[in-house]
């Protein structure tokens, strides 16, 4: 699809389809009256070819006018239209007409010398050179008298008529005019049709076209018949991909990138995953001699299906009978209820995304992605790769990570360890090995509970409650923890923190620029240059302004934003604990609240919370974090 973010304009978007995408856009544009140039548009159903004749549709799109483009086209079409003035003779009936017609935008005007110089290769007559002058400079663009000539009837234009093999166009081949010879008249045509028999197929425009702008010596089609429409055969309709697509080389690593490898078809009860289109009777032709010419009708096609898909009472649509993943098993259409994967997740398997759960009996490897709308489970490991479920997570083995793995839950997740990873989890992460160098976010706890339960380095999160056997390392390593305070206000905040940062460089910048560029229009002003030769600067200034503009209301609603979510965190219930019960290690910073306290000694069996407005150091308590204990 324009991966591309184009400027918004007409409101009204088009539907259109066609068997490629170039056909689709072509439909769009004709629909739109415009042309394919001035359209932005998104892909709604992509074409596919299908197999055995299943599966095969159309590509349909939406689209609409982007005003800027069409601006950009119009002004490169007026470019485009610079035309030199022309002009027309026409003899007929013992008179000679003159037409001028005007040139286009800048274009040169004709040529009287030109003109005489036609006209005493086609009459002897005698001509006013004046009347020429006055008609060329007129540029009436309509026909003028001009003389009067004796026609040799000998030398007059005449027409041939052919009619094609199949009886499917009639021709007609025009033959110039001699000296005193008068023009290609519609009547001497017509009269070459009358004769073919063709009275009531006269296309009238055509042949006044041919008329007003006569093409010799070549065949010009003036009738065409109507050719016969055979139907189209009944087809199946799948409303998912059933054909794998193309892999892609990512130009960064020397891998194949299958991120929108979308193999796996979402589907919930109760959809229509498939439907037949039924087939379509021909429709007859005509030749241009009244013979009609006959049609063949489409063949019919059964539409089949299989476990947890039922059809439709007219036995036209297939429905799925479960949520599941939709795939065609031969000719027929199934819907599975869980997505398996015996082996190994990653590349090759492609991203996987399912509407239902996922099961991954090997491990996830490195630029694997899963994402499901129930839960994940996974027997091995997961290397650096993303992971979202709306439900849990279970990873038996832990996750290694790297620098691009993230894991996001709308339930809980459990690991035997978690390493190099950024973590959002909309309730409990529960842990029994270890949390190592990781970023992460809990709406809820955080649990790191087991024999070598460890927590060090990175950055942790947590609505609620932090509960781990031992924090931060002898080595000091850099561990930050914060609880008691909503994370997705805390990153809200900093993430508009950043944006009002980031506002008020450009801002400074452009107010340099803006002061720089003033500077300079005084400078040439007073140097009496005239407005045409300031318009650049002038538009560099006008830009620079506008941009100032822009980033200074970005800046002051953002300010607001950050306002409302300071507001919002200080009028939260100050509660939370950090609960250490063993080791607790210098290089550690614990907020409670919003409180810091950053440790200088060793410490165990701790408890951190908070009390009067600080970070208040307790003997451990068992936190009893409901619900964690179950997961």
């Amino acid at each position: 699809m324009r991966d591309i973010a184009l400027v918004e304009s007409s409101t009204e978007r088009i539907e259109a389809t066609g068997n490629t995408l170039d056909e689709a856009i072509l439909e769009a544009a004709k629909k739109a009256g415009t042309s394919p140039e001035t359209l932005e548009y998104e892909i709604v159903d992509r074409g596919a070819k299908g197999v055995a004749g299943i599966g095969t549709f159309q590509y349909r799109i939406l689209a609409k006018i982007n005003n800027e483009l069409q601006n950009s086209h119009s002004e490169y079409k007026e470019k485009e239209e610079i035309l030199d003035g022309s002009y027309r003779i026409r003899m007929t009936a013992g008179k000679v007409y003159l037409k001028i017609i005007p040139p286009k935008k800048g274009g040169r005007s004709v040529s009287v010398y030109e003109i005489i110089e036609v006209l005493r290769g086609r009459t002897k007559a005698k001509f006013d050179r004046k009347k020429v002058d006055s008609i060329v400079n007129k540029e009436g663009n309509k026909f003028e008298f001009l003389a009067y000539f004796e026609n040799d009837p000998t030398q007059d234009a005449s027409a041939k008529c052919s009619i094609s093999p199949d009886e499917m166009s009639a021709s007609i081949i025009l033959f110039p005019p001699g000296m005193d010879g008068i023009d290609i008249t519609s009547r001497m045509i017509q009269s070459h049709l009358n004769n073919e028999g063709l009275y009531d197929n006269i296309a009238e425009e055509k042949i006044k076209d041919l008329v007003d702008n006569p093409v010799y010596y070549e065949p010009t089609v003036v009738i065409s018949g109507k050719p016969p429409r055979n139907g189209e055969t009944a087809r199946i309709k799948c409303h998912f991909e059933i054909s794998p697509p193309e892999y892609v080389l990512r130009a960064d690593k020397d891998v194949f990138d299958t991120r929108e490898f979308a193999n796996i078809q979402n589907v919930k009860k109760g959809d229509v995953i498939a439907e037949k289109v039924p087939l379509t009777l021909g429709t007859p032709g005509i030749t241009v001699t009244g013979k009609s010419v006959q049609a063949t009708d489409g063949a019919d096609k059964t539409l089949l299906v299989g476990a947890n898909v039922t059809l439709s009472d007219d036995e036209t649509k297939a429905i799925a009978a479960i949520d599941g993943l939709a795939r065609m098993s031969g000719d027929r259409v199934v819907v599975d209820p869980v997505y398996t994967v015996n082996g190994d997740a990653g590349l090759k398997t492609g991203s996987i995304k399912f509407v239902g759960s996922v099961v991954v009996k090997g491990n996830v490897e490195d630029y694997g992605e899963i994402y499901a709308d129930g839960d994940i489970n996974i027997l091995g490991t997961v290397g650096n790769a993303k992971l979202k479920a709306l439900g849990n997570i279970y990873v038996r083995r832990g996750i290694s990570g790297g620098v691009d793995c993230q894991v996001t839950s709308g339930e809980s997740i459990v690991s035997r360890f978690v390493e190099n990873c950024q973590v959002m989890v909309e309730k409990f992460l529960i842990v029994s090995d270890g949390i190592v160098n990781s970023e992460v976010v809990s709406l809820e706890s955080i649990v790191c509970r087991g024999k070598r339960a460890s927590i060090v380095g990175g950055s942790l999160s947590a609505a609620n409650a932090l509960d781990t056997k031992t924090l931060g390392s002898v080595s000091g390593s850099r561990t930050m923890v914060e609880v008691g305070i909503d994370p997705r206000l805390r990153l809200e905040e900093k993430r508009l923190s950043q944006l009002v940062q980031d506002a008020s460089k450009k801002i400074q910048s452009l107010k340099d620029m803006v002061r720089l560029l003033e500077r300079r229009v005084h400078q040439e002003r007073s140097m009496n240059k005239k407005p045409e030769e300031l318009k650049d600067v002038l538009l560099e200034l006008k830009i620079a302004i506008e941009q100032l503009n822009e980033h200074m209301a970005e800046r002051r609603e953002n300010e607001y934003k950050l306002e409302a979510i300071r507001t919002e965190l200080e009028s939260q219930e100050r509660k939370g604990s950090v609960n250490v019960y063993r080791w607790v290690y210098p290089g550690v910073t614990i907020s409670v609240c919003g409180e810091s306290f950053k440790l200088q000694q060793e410490m165990m069996f701790k408890t951190f919370v908070y009390r009067d407005g600080i970070v208040s150091v307790q003997p451990y308590e068992d936190p009893k974090i409901e619900g964690a204990k179950n997961k």
